[in-house]
């Protein structure tokens, strides 16, 4: 198993594609971003 100091820059570039994905919603607001979800869902 790897220290989690190895992995933090990999988790830190995964935590930021991940905000950016949500970058113009509240991230606060629940509806807002499962509202986003819903519009990427295939069909």
């Amino acid at each position: 198993m790897e220290p989690v100091e190895e992995k933090m820059p990999d988790l830190e570039a995964a935590h930021g594609k991940v905000m950016s994905f949500f970058s113009d919603v509240d991230i606060d607001n629940m509806e807002d971003c499962m509202e986003v979800l819903e519009n990427e869902r295939p069909g």
